[in-house]
Parts: C-alpha cells; sequence; structure tokens
C-alpha cells in the first residue's frame, strides 16, 4: 500500500507507538487498528518519506508482535525524494488466507463497499489497486457501478437522526441484498436482508439491467456504539433494561427494513402480486383448508419467499395457520376476560366478539372440510383395496387393518390423524388405550402374561356415574380376517375367529388387570366386552355365526348377538358393509363439499 499524505512524522509516528491513542478520535480513529494488520499477517514493513521544515526524511521500520523493547525508529534526513508512505503487509496466515477473494475485481468492490462514504465526499483521495500490471482505480469503480445508482434518505429512531443510501451496485460477483452499517465513515457489519423481506430473493431486473440492493447506514449514535475493533456494535437486541432512551439492535433493524420496503415498494409489490397468485391459486385448488387463512391474515403471501415450490408453500402455509390458530385462541381469552363494564361498553364489546367469531367460524369449516375430504379418500382407498385378486389377497388383511390403525403401536405412539376407527364405530375414536398387534403381556392395562395378539385391543374410558369398580367403561375387541377367506372350523381355535375373540375375552377377566398406573381393575365382573370381526361373508363364517346363534343383520352383510355368559356383545362385519355403512354415515356430509358419495 502507497500513499502521499504527511507520513509518518514525529507526531504520527509516536501515536503509532501508543495504545489506545485519541490522536485521531475527531475523525473516529480508536487507536488500535494498526493491531489488526498483525491479526491477519505476520509482519508489516513501514517506510515514510516526511516533510519537516522544509526538509525531507525518511523512517523505515518494522511491526510485528513481540515481548522485547524495540528502540524507536529514528528518522535519516534526505535530499532527493517525494513525499510517500509504503506499507508492505508479509504471512498472511492461513485462517484468513482462504477466505481471503483473490480476483482483483473482488478486492476492488470489497474496497469501495468498506469506505464508500469516503468515495461519497467531494475531496475524495484518487485510489489506485494494482496487481503486476492490472491496476483499477476506484474511484472510476466507484461512479460507474455506484454515484449513478444511489439514492440518500433519512429516518428518526426516538429523536436520534439517521442517514441511509440506497444502491444499485450492477456488480458481477455472486452476492445478497442486505445493510452495511458505519462508523466514522467506515463499514462496521452486514445484515441480509432476505429473512427480513422475504420477496429479495433474487438479483432485481429493472429495464436499466440487474443489480443488488445496499443500503449504507450511518449517523453519530452508530459512531457512538461502534466498538473499539469497529467489526461490532455495543447495542441491545432487546430493551431488557428498560432504558427508554437506548436504541436497540431490533429496533434500528425494524427501523431500516421499513425504509428499504419504501424505497423498493414497487419492485417488491410487483413480486408480491406474482406470488399473491401462485400461493393463492395453491389454496383453491389443492388446499383449501387454507382460505381463511388469507382472507384474515393476508400479509403471510409476504413472509413466504417468492421461489417455493409446492411442498414449501403447503408447509409455510401450516406454520402460518398454527400462529394464526394460537393467535385466535389468546384473542378468545382475551376477549372473555375483558368483559363490558357498563352498557356503554357493550356495542365496541359485541364488535370484538363478532369479528372474533367470524374468524373461528371461518377456521373450524376449514378444518372440517379437510376431514370430510379425508374420510372420503380413505373410504376410496378402502374400497380399491378390497378390489383383490388370488395373489394380492393375502396382504389385504395388514392394508386394510393399517388403514384402520397402524400395526404393532399403541395410541400413545399414534395421532388421531392417523386413525380411521371412524370405519368400524365412531365411538372408538373417544378411547383410553389401545393397543394393536401387540401381544396381551406388552398390553399393561390386560395384565396378562400370554402371548396372544388381538389386531386391535381397546379400552374405553367410564361412563359418568359408573361403579367406581368399573374404571373403564367398555373393552373393545377387533379382529381383522383375510379377504376371501373360506376355511373357518368349529374345532379349530386358529380358525374360528368368533372362538378367538371370546378367548380374549377370559384372558382379560382372568388376569388381575390394572389400569396404567398399576391400580387393580375389576374386569372380571363389570366390564362390558365389544367384539367385532372384520371379514368377508364366506360360506364357513356364517355356519360359525350361526351355530353360536348370532343374528343376521337385515342388509345379509353381517351378524350381531350378545353373550349373556361373557357380558360380550359380538359383531361380524363383512367388508363390503364396513365400506358401505362408512358411506352411508358420511355421505350428508359429502354433499355439503360436493364430494362424490359412491
Amino acid at each position: 500500500m502507497e500513499d502521499n499524505g504527511i507520513g509518518f512524522n514525529d507526531n504520527n509516528y509516536d501515536s503509532f507507538q501508543t495504545s489506545d491513542t485519541l490522536f485521531k478520535k475527531s475523525r473516529g480513529g480508536k487507536g488500535v487498528g494498526r493491531f489488526l494488520w498483525l491479526k491477519a499477517f505476520d509482519k508489516v514493513n513501514i517506510s515514510s518519506v516526511y516533510e519537516k521544515n522544509s526538509s525531507l526524511f525518511k523512517r523505515e521500520f518494522v511491526f510485528f508482535l513481540t515481548d522485547d523493547d524495540k528502540t524507536a525508529a529514528q528518522p535519516e534526513k534526505i535530499v532527493n525524494g517525494t513525499r510517500s508512505t509504503v506499507v508492505h503487509l508479509f504471512g498472511l496466515k492461513s485462517e484468513y488466507r482462504d477466505a481471503c477473494p483473490k480476483k482483483l475485481n473482488t478486492i476492488a468492490i470489497r474496497m469501495i463497499e468498506h469506505c464508500l462514504s469516503f468515495f461519497l465526499r467531494p475531496d475524495s483521495p484518487r485510489v489506485s489497486l494494482t496487481d503486476g500490471e492490472t491496476s483499477i482505480c476506484l474511484n472510476e469503480e466507484f461512479a460507474r457501478y455506484v454515484m449513478d445508482h444511489t439514492v440518500s434518505g433519512q429516518f428518526e429512531i426516538k429523536g436520534r437522526q439517521f442517514n441511509i443510501l440506497h444502491l444499485k451496485l450492477q456488480s458481477t460477483e455472486e452476492r445478497v441484498h442486505g445493510i452495511h452499517y458505519c462508523a466514522n465513515n467506515r463499514d462496521v457489519m452486514f445484515e441480509p436482508l432476505r429473512s427480513r423481506i422475504p420477496n429479495l430473493s433474487k438479483k432485481i431486473r429493472e429495464d436499466d439491467g440487474t443489480y443488488w440492493y445496499l443500503g449504507y447506514v450511518s449517523g453519530d449514535y452508530l459512531d457512538q456504539c461502534v466498538n473499539s475493533e469497529r467489526t461490532d456494535f455495543e447495542m441491545q437486541e432487546e430493551n431488557q433494561l428498560n432504558f427508554p432512551d437506548d436504541i436497540t439492535r431490533n429496533e434500528l433493524s425494524a427501523a431500516v427494513t421499513e425504509q428499504v420496503k419504501t424505497h423498493l415498494a414497487d419492485y417488491l409489490k410487483k413480486v408480491n402480486q406474482e406470488k399473491e397468485k401462485k400461493i393463492t391459486s395453491y389454496v383453491q385448488n389443492k388446499a383449501i383448508e387454507y382460505r381463511p387463512l388469507l382472507k384474515h391474515k393476508p400479509d403471510v403471501i409476504e413472509a413466504i419467499s417468492p421461489d417455493v415450490t409446492e411442498e414449501d408453500i403447503e408447509l409455510e402455509l401450516h406454520k402460518h395457520q398454527s400462529d394464526f390458530e394460537i393467535e385466535l385462541k389468546k384473542q378468545g381469552q382475551d376477549i372473555l376476560s375483558d368483559k363490558p363494564k357498563s352498557t356503554k361498553d357493550i356495542p365496541i364489546y359485541k364488535k370484538k366478539l363478532t369479528t372474533y367469531i367470524e374468524k373461528v367460524n371461518d377456521v373450524g369449516r376449514s378444518k372440517l372440510a379437510d376431514y370430510i375430504v379425508h374420510r372420503r379418500v380413505i373410504l376410496e382407498i378402502l374400497g380399491n383395496n378390497l378390489k383383490y385378486d388370488k395373489e394380492s389377497k393375502y396382504e389385504l388383511e395388514e392394508v386394510i387393518h393399517e388403514i384402520v390403525f397402524p400395526l404393532r403401536s399403541t395410541s400413545d405412539d399414534v395421532g388421531a390423524e392417523q386413525q380411521n376407527l371412524w370405519l368400524i364405530d365412531e365411538k372408538l375414536a373417544y378411547h383410553f388405550f389401545l393397543a394393536s398387534e401387540k401381544a396381551l403381556k406388552q398390553v399393561e392395562p390386560a395384565n396378562s402374561d400370554k402371548n396372544k395378539k388381538p389386531d386391535l385391543i381397546i379400552f374405553n374410558r367410564p361412563f359418568a356415574f359408573v361403579d367406581e369398580d368399573a374404571p373403564y367403561g367398555s373393552v373393545v375387541i377387533v379382529e381383522f380376517k383375510r379377504p376371501g377367506r373360506d376355511d373357518y372350523s368349529d374345532n379349530d381355535l386358529e380358525r374360528n375367529p368368533i372362538a378367538q375373540v371370546y378367548n380374549y375375552i377370559n384372558i382379560i377377566r382372568k388376569g388381575e388387570a390394572k389400569d396404567k398406573d398399576g391400580q387393580e381393575l375389576a374386569t372380571q365382573k363389570n366390564v362390558p366386552f365389544y367384539g367385532y370381526i372384520i371379514a368377508d361373508m364366506t360360506k364357513s363364517l356364517r355356519r360359525l355365526a350361526e351355530n353360536v346363534m348370532l343374528t343376521r343383520t337385515p342388509d345379509n352383510m353381517g351378524y350381531y348377538g350378545y353373550n349373556q355368559n361373557r357380558d360380550a356383545y359380538i359383531e361380524i362385519i363383512s367388508y363390503q358393509k364396513l365400506v358401505a355403512d362408512a358411506r352411508k354415515r358420511n355421505q350428508i356430509l359429502f354433499r355439503k363439499l360436493n364430494l362424490p358419495t359412491a
């Protein structure tokens, strides 16, 4: 580095030799800048020619880290020469070498950005950057890429004035839109804008070309807050100590963001309109459950990146929907707790309540519609899976079981959206505990040492006013049988589903069943059992049902009956009946949404 400034005269040299000097405080000097050289380099050679009393003097010395006392560099009087100072930096350390830009153009742009305020001054010195035979004039580079594309502005926070310079940078280097926070005419900190303004995700395209947006923020407050190394500002994120005159980082960043939004309003509006069409089309055609969100919180569109895929749109809307529902719950609590204190307050309270109810109803209808569509899809899947052939029928038992409730899991593992117990009985969804394909000895409430595995075993919650000795309202056992199976037999337990259900009941009644907290349950006498057998209504199954005196259903697609000795109700439901009955129960809901009912 070489310049033709005053040089290392006695005053400047003494200041250089003094740590934390205030010699250049008026220009923002902290007295520690030269130490940053040695943070990145091993040593620095300095040679300076300066004037004193109309004579020329030369002072040369090496600056490096040492614990030894160094003798002061004495000046030498010279006859010929010109005023100049040359600084050579040697031994760039490895941790900085990899990150340091190599291209001359890149270094030029970085230097302009760092010292932008200096280049804006009318008395800015001429600066050249040279690498071998190639040289770049930074002043010309600044005029070409910066000066013709700048707009200055001012804003205020808590009575403090700030300046902002809006810049279009037509650099070919890979960049991001962002804000440079400056102090004492030098760049201190950079903040990307994409997280605060999602619509700034790509290079801005206008009639005069493409460019990156950069904002440069400065002000006396930042000059006062900058740290000694000029790498950050001593500001709190939030005003936790409640100092009203202090400006926090969040306050500064929010105010700057608004300035940028105002400056780029036309461009951001265009991007948002295109994105709005994309998201609205997706919601209308593929995700109607988010319509209330867009109706009551249209600003969520602005918070989503314009580059989103359909999968990203779904995830983003889901996150905003969750936030919206939490907001609604809080609003509801606030409204109910802030009841009108006099008749004068009733109209205001009523208006708030009406607005709130409209939002809640919209969200509720949307969630209900989504759930009804889910039921329609499940019925369609189940119906298609019943169209089996000889090769696939052995797999269908597990497939259908999985649709109703996931295999080898319990109600502690599976969320409400993953189970479809409503296919069998709507009431089953409100159980206390359920085990699917689990050995009885693994089912804690059964308290059994048996390895028998009911397809589903369900412990229902007790009814109100029930005997204290009957902690469960009932126990339900569900057995799925392979579609098309017709080898059922009275004499073989493994081939008699009715006997299997009764056997499970006996095992549970004989066991000293306990609840999940280890308390004994009186299942032997007081708890009724319900058994559901889901199977194709073949000849051998009909024979078994009639042998135990079960009653045929009017549609001839199932059997039912009550065994008084076991206090158990048994129902055999064919797969066709399972689907047909579920469709009948839900068809009024499908019609309300104009969905096919068959």
